[in-house]
């Protein structure tokens, strides 16, 4: 991570259509890409540096196209999804990479992909470096660093042959608030 950080409150909905409309033109033809807005509008805001954001999401896309690629069709799609989720005590979800159950509001962005899949054993050792699943050595502990340094967690949903879904939850941020702590 850089020496610097800007933490701010973060427009989800912007940054996530500026990332994919980035990364679509480095996609194979045979790979779509799509997102889906199911926040409300005005759409809360998280708290995050936007390089982080960008680099946690740019290298989900690229772990998803090469999933994709793996597949003997190496054809498929990527679909990145924004929601808001509510997390209490009875529906506690556990984060894949600290396991800390969350409780409240979360912005959820998700990254889904028709890749090759994984089984739970190469899930539960996806967050140990240099693991290797993907040729994502690094990548997946990195993305699981940034997302905890902002408070945020992951969890995953995979079967093996039809694809992955890398869930991202941020503490959801009313805008109007945290603007008012950056000034």
């Amino acid at each position: 991570m850089r020496s610097e950080q800007t933490i701010s409150p973060v427009d989800v909905i912007e940054q996530v259509i500026g990332i994919s409309g980035m990364l679509r033109s480095g996609l194979r033809s045979t790979i779509d890409i799509a997102f889906i807005n199911q926040l409300p509008n005005p759409s809360p805001s998280i708290i995050i540096d936007s390089l982080d954001l960008h680099q946690a999401l740019t290298n989900l896309i690229i772990n998803a196209r090469d999933a994709i690629s793996a597949t003997p069709q190496r054809k498929g799609q990527i679909i990145i999804r924004t929601v808001n989720n509510e997390f209490n005590a009875v529906q506690a979800t556990q984060c894949h990479a600290c396991n800390s159950k969350m409780q409240g509001t979360y912005i959820t962005i998700s990254v889904s992909d028709t890749g090759i899949g994984m089984t739970t054993a190469q899930i539960a050792h996806l967050f140990k470096p240099l693991y290797g699943y993907q040729n994502a050595g690094l990548v997946i502990p990195m993305i699981s660093d940034i997302l905890h340094h902002h408070h945020a967690h992951v969890t995953i949903e995979s079967t093996l042959g039809k694809g992955t879904v890398f869930y991202l939850h941020f503490p959801a941020t009313d805008a109007e608030k945290a603007n008012a702590l950056f000034q």
